[in-house]
């Protein structure tokens, strides 16, 4: 848009534009009258507008899976959030076995309680927006237990599950800034923050991450004053999930969440350990793009009034706040998505005791 622009863009010290700034302008549009190619972008990766799925590189509806992206992922600097996140592509024969290794297993890592809810919370995050515009919340994960139990490796396991690039979870020592921007990077991708510890973090840094959690179960907006007095609204939306050694006992976040606890049993299981060696060889990244596109084709809202009905019947008449009857559905609307596209794609669907995982939840 003006002469320094212009020199700064071409970038190479041999080219030289010696036209006024009028005839830049001139040019500017004639460039502009040569481009038809117009696209929608969005700072906020995952699901646009309840029907695209959108990452770097790709777009994903219920009909398709396009590389031609008409909707395209963008934001300032390499560290982007959606510079993390690639998927892998694969033919229709690798991915049927990556899909029978993954239900022959990923429920086998950790004892029936633990894992199945927190496999189910993260298959039920790519609809978060569709959840949230529905029943206007959307739980976190909280993951505690004793170091060396398996947190972080699970993490990480899910992460590439994902899709990210790299599996190493985020910190609860991140800064205040860095963490909101993530948070409010995607909607419907899953955030772990790991070393939830009191030891580990300060007052203010512990505070932060408490109060992000409270914000992230109905999406709460934060604004940011910037250099020219004006302020930016940053919504916090992505599927949050806390890990770390030290339990949460305040009342309005566990109203907020479901609640994952470790033990030492991995440590004592060949056969868990086994399982999970099985999965980290497999390409999981390639996973996600296909479900996706299945996730897009259900109805969401009677998928979870299926759920919710699922969740009142086997209470029956015990009282459950409707804010964690909530939660509760939306585990069960993720391990029905679960149990759906296995059948779908005619992989063994592993037994899982519903019953049981709503009364463990209940109880945490």
């Amino acid at each position: 848009n003006s002469k320094s622009k212009l020199l700064n863009a071409i970038g190479h010290q041999d080219c030289t534009f010696h036209g006024s700034e009028t005839d830049v302008q001139g040019l500017c549009s004639y460039v502009n009258a040569l481009d038809p190619v117009r696209k929608k972008g969005t700072k906020v990766i995952g699901l646009y507008e309840g029907a695209t799925w959108v990452t770097k590189g790709i777009n994903i509806t219920a009909d398709n899976i396009s590389y031609e992206q008409s909707i395209i992922s963008y934001d300032k600097g390499k560290s982007a959030f959606y510079q993390g996140i690639s998927y892998k592509d694969i033919t229709d024969p690798e991915y049927t076995t990556l899909l029978s290794g993954i239900y022959s297993n990923i429920t086998y890592i950790n004892e029936h309680n633990i894992i199945v809810p927190w496999i189910a919370w993260t298959l039920a995050a790519p609809v978060k927006p569709v959840v949230m515009d529905y029943v206007g919340g959307f739980p976190l994960t909280f993951v505690h237990g004793p170091q060396g139990s398996g947190k972080t490796s699970t993490a990480r396991l899910l992460k590439r599950l994902i899709g990210y690039t790299d599996a190493k979870p985020h910190s609860c020592k991140e800064k205040a800034f860095p963490m909101l921007k993530l948070l409010s990077s995607t909607n419907a991708i899953p955030v772990f923050l790991d070393e939830f510890k009191a030891k580990l973090l300060t007052e203010d840094q512990m505070n932060n991450v408490i109060a992000y959690m409270n914000k992230a179960y109905s999406g709460e907006v934060e604004s940011k004053g910037q250099a020219d007095q004006t302020t930016k609204d940053y919504e916090i939306v992505a599927p949050m999930c806390v890990m770390g050694e030290w339990n949460i006992s305040i009342p309005s976040i566990h109203e907020r969440m479901l609640v994952v606890r470790f033990k030492n049993t991995v440590k004592e299981d060949k056969k868990m350990q086994e399982a999970f060696d099985r999965l980290w060889t497999l390409p999981l990244e390639a996973f996600m793009p296909r479900y996706i596109r299945f996730c897009l084709q259900q109805d969401i809202h009677s998928m979870m009034d299926a759920a919710k009905a699922v969740v009142e019947k086997h209470f029956g008449s015990k009282k459950v706040a409707p804010r964690i009857a909530d939660n509760l559905a939306v585990m069960v609307l993720g391990i029905e998505l679960f149990k759906q596209y296995g059948m779908l794609n005619n992989v063994t669907i592993p037994a899982i005791d519903i019953d049981a995982i709503l009364d463990n939840q209940l109880k945490e």
